[in-house]
């Protein structure tokens, strides 16, 4: 009866192994998703706007998923902005262009965008 006992211990064993792997598996990919999507919002993707055209930027514009923090030292008005800076150096010129990213940019009090 012993070594029926051990074996039945070894099959739940290998049980709860496979379950727990899959489980972390599981873990990894939604991790995964929810990193990608809190970087830069995929699923109403904008692409980069130039400085020439910042007049054109609404608050439509910021189209960032919020998944943290809804307030700044208790200040619920105000938005998270993402840019970037490119410079191309060349012998005698160099170009700058500066990019506004409204897929990784979002306001964190929707109703300010309502208002406006």
């Amino acid at each position: 009866m012993s070594k029926e006992r051990k074996e039945e211990n070894k099959i739940l064993l290998k049980k709860f192994w496979k379950f727990l792997k899959y489980r972390f598996l599981l873990l990894i990919v939604t991790v995964t998703i929810f990193a990608t999507l809190s970087h830069t919002n995929y699923l109403d993707y904008e692409k980069p706007i130039t400085f020439d055209k910042f007049d054109t930027i609404t608050f439509e514009n910021f189209r960032g998923i919020e998944f943290l923090k809804k307030s700044l030292y208790r200040n619920e008005r105000f938005a998270y902005v993402v840019t970037t800076i490119k410079a191309d150096i060349n012998k005698n010129s160099v170009t700058v262009e500066s990019l506004f990213h409204p897929s990784r940019s979002s306001v964190y009090n929707k109703q300010i965008v309502k208002d406006c």
